[in-house]
């Protein structure tokens, strides 16, 4: 009587296929089976007719797959055969018994077990609905990698858009996938767009699906460093409700563009520095086509030093020093035909226009020569009224009234526009040295 001894079953199935190209054959289904053979107690030897049948059940059951009937060289008791009952024949998570059947008489049936390398692979894990996952044992996807993934070409083809999803915790979700005109970064936190490339243009739109230039920005930016440099004159265009300013460079210099009415705003020479409003060519440091509107304060100052010190009230009213050439000093006469101007900032009316020459004409107190500004004065000579003339009075750095004509002659600071109701206080004067 022949009996078998079962030795080792290999199974090799499609896991191993991860390794495989792209385009390779699908990995086979079939195993090598490998058993010993005793024929009334001794190996037996030659071929034997032999018969395999997978079978669901340990007795009884159903059989699964077809019969495979072969001849099997037996050599001192040993023999393997190569069995394929097709991909059909396992299904996932099945147990399956193998029938050996040796010159018509049953061996009986052995569990059908798996080498450790070919289905259980450390890391890997594949659902019953086919999901694999490394690094996970619940895959949610056809693929799913709880950790990094090196790849040097990463070809993503199917019949919906996504391609790669990335998700790091519960509040951070984002998803990289293929549209019809290009390529979508998706926050799926929010389901916002956060980056697009078109694939007609290859323009980059963040926080916008169509852009319109090679980047096309909606929303804010900030940048320590924003270098723009490119074969055309634009670097960068804002738009902001009915807005379009294009701010760019071209051999002049910088220019400040309004799209809305194809007006340049602004001119930046490169060669010169000088900064041109409404003009292209600015002939000055700053060349101005158009009306100017001072709106920080009402008068026209300059610069002076005086032997009197740098703390000298607001409003007081100056002369020329005659010791010191270039310097004022604080007026002690009266009808003083030195008379020169006024200390600007009295009455929190502040300078609106400063004139001087840096290191030539310039001084720390600024004076006003000509506009509104607020004085120190004294009813000395009588009350002051608005209209009434305003010269030098023997007060350290007052105004009084000009009631003396032939003596007012080239003393006169300017006009009163308001009244002085005691003995001393601030008028505001319209300045116009006569």
């Amino acid at each position: 009587m022949k009996a078998a001894q079962f030795a080792t079953i290999l199974i090799f199935i499609g896991i191993a296929s991860f390794t495989m190209p792209a385009q390779a054959a699908p990995p086979p289904t079939g195993f090598t089976y490998q058993a010993t053979l005793a024929d009334n107690g001794l190996p037996a030897e030659g071929l034997t007719a032999m018969q395999f049948n997978l079978w669901d059940s340990v007795s009884d059951g159903s059989q699964v797959g077809s019969t495979i009937s072969t001849n099997v060289d037996v050599n001192n008791g040993v023999f393997s055969a190569d069995l394929d009952f097709g991909a059909a024949s396992f299904a996932i998570n099945q147990a399956l018994w193998l029938e050996v059947i040796v010159d018509g008489q049953s061996m009986g049936r052995t569990p059908l077990g798996a080498s450790p390398l070919a289905l259980n692979v450390r890391g890997l894990h594949i659902a019953e609905n086919g999901f694999v996952g490394i690094g996970t044992d619940t895959p949610t996807q056809m693929l799913e990698v709880a950790h990094r993934i090196k790849t040097t070409n990463l070809i993503t083809d199917g019949v919906t858009a996504i391609a790669v999803r990335y998700n790091r915790s519960e509040s951070s979700d984002y998803e990289i996938r293929a549209a019809l005109q290009g390529l979508e970064f998706i926050n799926k936190s929010t389901n916002e767009l956060a980056l697009f490339m078109d694939k007609n243009t290859s323009f980059i739109g963040i926080g916008r699906s169509s852009p319109t230039q090679m980047l096309d920005v909606n929303g804010r930016i900030r940048a320590t460093n924003l270098i723009a440099d490119g074969l055309t004159a634009k670097a960068v265009r804002f738009f902001s409700g009915g807005g379009d300013i294009e701010i760019g460079a071209n051999s002049n210099g910088m220019y400040f563009l309004n799209q809305s009415s194809g007006q340049t705003a602004m001119n930046i020479d490169q060669a010169t520095n000088f900064v041109g409003i409404g003009r292209t060519n600015p002939e000055t440091s700053l060349d101005v086509d158009g009306a100017i509107t001072i709106r920080g304060g009402a008068d026209i100052v300059e610069g002076f030093d005086s032997a009197c010190g740098t703390t000298i009230e607001s409003g007081t009213l100056m002369v020329i020093d005659p010791n010191n050439p270039g310097m004022l000093m604080c007026s002690t006469e009266a009808y003083d035909s030195k008379v020169a101007g006024v200390v600007s900032g009295a009455g929190g009316v502040m300078p609106g226009l400063k004139l001087g020459q840096e290191g030539v004409m310039d001084g720390e107190i600024l004076v006003t020569m000509t506009g509104r500004a607020y004085i120190l004065a004294t009813n000395e000579n009588g009350s002051i009224e608005p209209g009434d003339l305003l010269t030098t009075s023997t007060t350290l750095g007052h105004a009084m009234k000009a009631t003396d004509r032939n003596r007012s002659n080239g003393a006169v600071i300017g006009k009163a526009m308001s009244r002085l109701d005691k003995d001393s206080g601030l008028v505001l004067v319209l300045v116009n040295l006569q």
